[in-house]
């Protein structure tokens, strides 16, 4: 079973197209998940969900339920945590958007109010900032949207480029022309300096 799951995870990277391969390593891995390393359930899980991530970005939005469930699993598991049981920022985001992505907003609301304390506690309000903007941004509530964009404080260019897109797709939404104008007129100007 080992031997075909790397098999399979292999295929997937070097054939996205094919999601025969991504079907049945996911039946490998749920049939052998306990008789993997914790180390390999966990490296395993973030590939099949990496891969299901990949080909939404390809348009392939059937997996948007797949990696919401995927989700679950690495959180009912244990796998999204690091050995001291803390979150990375990335991961989290990334739940949050997948149940969104979902339409599990009780799921993803739940999940901000019970897992923003597994982050570092240094990212911990920024983060959470984050996904209660995407949260209401999902719900069109866009007013809080901005009110919780305003209060995210940067950790890295990443935040900063998140916020501003989702900023801007706020403005678009609230048909703010003249402000969505300038803003991405800000934006650019940050993106060249």
């Amino acid at each position: 079973y080992l031997i075909e799951l790397y098999y399979h995870s292999l295929m997937m990277m070097l054939k996205p197209e094919d999601t025969g391969h991504m079907v049945k390593y996911r039946k490998l891995y749920q049939a052998h998940f306990k008789k993997l390393a914790i180390g390999e359930q966990r490296d395993m899980m973030h590939w099949l969900i990496n891969y299901c991530l990949y080909n939404l970005d390809l348009g392939k939005y059937e997996n948007n339920k797949m990696v919401f469930e995927l989700n679950e699993f690495r959180i009912k598991e244990g796998l999204a945590f690091h050995i001291n049981g803390q979150l990375s920022r990335a991961i989290y985001l990334q739940i949050v958007n997948s149940a969104l992505r979902a339409n599990e907003t009780d799921w993803a609301l739940n999940f901000i109010k019970d897992y923003t304390t597994r982050l570092m506690p240094e990212f911990r309000d920024t983060m959470r900032c984050q996904a209660y903007a995407s949260l209401y941004f999902h719900t069109k509530e866009y007013g809080k949207v901005l009110d919780y964009l305003n209060k995210v404080e940067f950790i890295d260019i990443v935040d900063k480029l998140q916020t501003r897109i989702l900023s801007a797709k706020t403005y678009y939404e609230l048909n703010e022309t003249e402000t969505l104008l300038n803003y991405v007129d800000a934006t650019k100007h940050f993106l060249t300096s």
